[in-house]
């Protein structure tokens, strides 16, 4: 079955937004992510997003664009397959980093942005909405708004004279009840798994567009390309007296029917004579080998006997006649490379299979498992931070159109790291005092191997990363409670360690069992990694750990088992203790060790504590002391 039968739908997708009288900029902003791709079957699908900046920013930057970037960034890399989630995710953090923004630069209130998106799949429709932009499915039979309006009608003061509008009903004008970077912990309104059908259309827009009738807006989209029903509707807006920024996404699914028809017929009608051809060329072949064996036998036994050394002629005479071996086809001798690691002699292959038979199932999966293989070996050149192999086997894994958005932000994270490299190896050959100067300015300390002990958790030894007091966190006497929002939760102690014992005492209050939560070790604080490359050791409320290498864009699972249950006699409570020396990590769970592993490289670092989204935790009973060897 071809890829175009597993996922028969395609989407034909224009945008179009132009700028109103009311302002010198156009305060709408739209995308569609991936950029190069309308691949439905992606690993995320497709998505489309509109923005509506609430007003103009006094310092010049554009809170609509903003919306537009973090959504499309936090949406693809966060590692999850829950789409939902990831949405409602991405959005959250798209209204915090604009409300601390606002807050940085006195403009608390005074900007903000409606927000609408979008994720198609090959079989499902995911919406989020914040404010007055507005999504529509369209078919032939109905128009349906998706999302709903947060605004109310408020009635204007009455006019000098007292006097009421013409009509004798008060003035009223709408007023936003809902926008990102207003306050922290907004409602987004989520709707999950809208089924898809073909010839179906999905129009996203701003709040421009409602001056058009729906049935006005549904005619015009049915009746044209998305193209041009883009431009339509913005026509008619302006035509209806709107002076608004306008801004229009058309999605258009379709069936290729000819091409799908085709395949199916092929797979049910042309199957038995594809067969009978197979039957009837065997049935040649061996006719013309048995003709042929039976003309050449009396020449072939003479030269055998006459090859061969007098003492062996007799027993090659007197052998019986075998077969000879089968040659391997080519998908089986592909196979067999990519199994030896032979992989770009196996690419050839398939590539040369394809050519012939651009179908070609076998061959499609084959090179798919190619990319895979390569994305694996650039990970782990990736975790042994040799930048160079990595790039190069994520370059070939990409060449091969395999999660290519993913692939890009690897392969650029390695460019700046050889970068890096090469710079600080110019700034150690011109200027080598710079080392010195570094290690003077260093804010952060590294405690040695026997004067440090901490007991509980205190203010100001921590550093809450990124993190709202009261809206994500909450810090008294001696514990540390995550709340249950959208966010991943990080705290850091401020000081780096080698050779140190970690144990601390988790209560998970609410939330899913899924929910990890657990702890950082291994952040070294003099890396310009520092919060982006650590050791993850972590618990469920299943009964299960798991130690992770967490990187900046990678994700390695080191271990993984289960724990024994409960603490203290208290089945939500869980003991973690992690001994952290240059050479091992042990760990521990309820006074229970569960595993050892030792590092490839001598490490040191800082330590800290995690949470999962949608999950509340209380962290307690925190202790850290040196070990101590003889």
């Amino acid at each position: 079955m071809s890829l175009e039968v597993q996922h028969r739908y395609k989407i034909d997708y224009a945008a179009s937004s132009e700028r109103g009288t009311l302002r010198p900029q156009n305060n709408d902003s739209y995308g569609k992510f991936p950029f190069k791709t309308s691949d439905l079957s992606a690993e995320k699908g497709q998505l489309f997003v509109v923005a509506d900046a609430k007003a103009g920013n006094p310092g010049g930057r554009d809170a609509g664009k903003m919306v537009i970037r973090i959504i499309q960034e936090n949406y693809f890399t966060y590692p999850s397959q829950d789409i939902t989630f990831s949405l409602l995710r991405a959005f959250d953090m798209a209204n915090r980093r604009i409300y601390q923004y606002a807050q940085a630069n006195g403009l608390h209130r005074k900007i903000g942005a409606t927000c609408s998106a979008l994720v198609l799949t090959g079989r499902y429709a995911y919406v989020a909405h914040v404010g007055d932009c507005r999504i529509y499915k369209i078919s032939v039979r109905k128009i349906e708004q998706i999302t709903r309006d947060h605004v109310r009608l408020v009635e204007m003061r009455p006019s000098a004279n007292g006097r009421p509008n013409g009509n004798g009903k008060p003035l009223t004008r709408s007023v936003l009840t809902r926008a990102l970077g207003v306050k922290l912990g907004i409602k987004v309104d989520s709707i999950s798994k809208i089924a898809v059908h073909r010839d179906e259309y999905f129009l996203i827009c701003s709040d421009g567009l409602n001056v058009v009738s729906d049935l006005e807006k549904k005619n015009i989209v049915l009746s044209s390309s998305p193209e041009q029903a883009c431009r339509k509707l913005i026509d008619l807006a302006r035509q209806r007296g709107c002076n608004d920024d306008v801004t229009v996404e058309v999605v258009k699914v379709y069936q290729e029917a000819p091409q799908y028809a085709g395949q199916m017929y092929a797979h049910v009608e042309k199957e038995p004579t594809q067969v009978q051809n197979r039957i009837l060329y065997t049935f040649i072949i061996l006719l013309i080998s048995t003709l042929g064996f039976l003309i050449y036998k009396p020449f072939l036994e003479e030269f055998s006997v006459i090859a061969q050394p007098p003492e062996k002629a007799a027993l090659v005479s007197a052998a019986p006649l075998t077969a000879a071996p089968l040659q391997p086809s080519p998908m089986n001798e592909a196979k067999e490379l990519v199994k030896r690691g032979r992989l770009n002699q196996a690419l050839k292959i398939y590539q040369t299979v394809l050519r012939n038979q651009p179908e070609n199932a076998a061959a499609l999966e084959g090179i798919k498992e190619i990319a895979s293989i390569y994305k694996s070996w650039g990970d782990d050149a990736y975790w042994a931070e040799n930048w160079s192999r990595a790039r190069m086997y994520y370059r070939k894994a990409r060449k091969l159109k395999y999660n290519r958005s993913d692939l890009s932000i690897l392969i650029s994270r390695c460019d700046q790291e050889l970068t890096a490299a090469r710079s600080e190896k110019l700034a150690n050959h011109t200027t080598p005092a710079k080392l010195n100067i570094r290690k003077v300015v260093n804010t952060y300390n590294t405690a040695s191997l026997a004067d440090v002990t901490v007991n509980g958790i205190q203010r100001s030894q921590w550093r809450m990363f990124g993190l709202d007091e009261y809206e994500d966190f909450l810090l008294q006497q001696e514990s540390l409670t995550f709340f249950d929002n959208f966010r991943v939760k990080k705290a850091f102690h401020r000081e780096n360690y080698q050779n140190i014992s970690v144990e601390v005492v988790g209560k998970k209050i609410a939330g899913s069992d899924k929910g990890r939560y657990g702890l950082i070790f291994g952040n070294d604080l003099e890396s310009k990694n520092r919060y982006r490359d650590f050791y993850l050791f972590s618990v469920n409320g299943d009964g299960q750990y798991f130690l992770h290498h967490i990187m900046d864009r990678t994700v390695r699972l080191l271990s993984t088992g289960t724990t024994s249950p409960g603490y203290m006699g208290q089945e939500n409570l869980v003991q973690l203790k992690v001994n952290y020396t240059s050479k091992y990590i042990t760990l521990a769970a309820n006074g229970e060790n569960l595993n050892v592993f030792r590092l490839k490289r001598p490490r040191r670092g800082g330590v800290g504590l995690y949470s999962d989204p949608r999950i509340r935790v209380k962290f307690s009973k925190l202790k850290l002391s040196p070990i101590i060897f003889n």
